[in-house]
């Protein structure tokens, strides 16, 4: 696992993308399409789990402010 910072909160956490069984995020269900911002990087378990129990119509920018 690498060290990583969340790209919403600013949060340290452990990204297992170069994991052998992978990494911990894909072990959760996947975000709506209108949920993702693949341009602004991985997020921390915190913040994910927030976007997944978000109304569906709300996306990272009505979320970005919450974490603040």
């Amino acid at each position: 696992m690498q060290p990583a910072t969340c790209a919403r909160c600013g949060a340290p956490f452990q990204c297992g993308l170069d994991d052998p069984q992978g990494c911990w995020c894909a072990k959760l269900p996947a975000l709506p399409r209108a949920a993702l911002d693949a341009s602004a990087g991985c997020l921390c378990e915190a913040c994910l789990r927030r976007l997944q129990a978000a109304p569906r119509g709300s996306g990272p920018a009505a979320e970005g402010d919450a974490a603040s």
